[in-house]
């Protein structure tokens, strides 16, 4: 199953730092019994590219980390994250139908161009109910 999420980012100072969350909602709870798994996260950049991004982590609420990925100024079109935690995220969720991340994001060291609208980073989620 895919889910998205969209982060919408205000164009910070060069090497500086932005944190924030997503939370995506399900129509229906997970049901009783039943584990959520990730198996994968990718991050679409309304530039195109992250050369304004030197890395981006996720962690769970309780601050247990998700996903991270380092050296991301050359990457064009999506961007693929490491899963840190392949465990069953339900005990990490807010309520039964709900995911939240909590994002941290470094900028790149000189943002090489302006972007006065800021930036939206679409989030796609590959879980996988069991």
């Amino acid at each position: 199953m895919w889910v998205c999420g969209c982060v919408e980012l205000v164009r910070g100072d060069d090497g500086g730092t932005w944190t924030g969350w997503a939370a995506t909602t399900f129509e229906d709870s997970v049901p009783q019994g039943k584990k959520v798994r990730l198996l994968g996260v990718s991050l679409a950049s309304s530039t195109g590219d992250f050369s304004w991004l030197a890395s981006s982590s996720g962690s769970a609420p309780s601050g247990q980390p998700i996903v991270s990925l380092g050296s991301m100024e050359s990457i064009t079109g999506p961007a693929y994250m490491n899963v840190e935690y392949d465990g069953d995220l339900v005990p990490l969720m807010v309520n039964p139908n709900t995911i939240r991340m909590n994002w941290s994001e470094q900028f790149a060291p000189t943002i090489a161009q302006s972007y006065p609208d800021g930036i939206t980073v679409t989030v796609t989620y590959s879980i996988q109910f069991e």
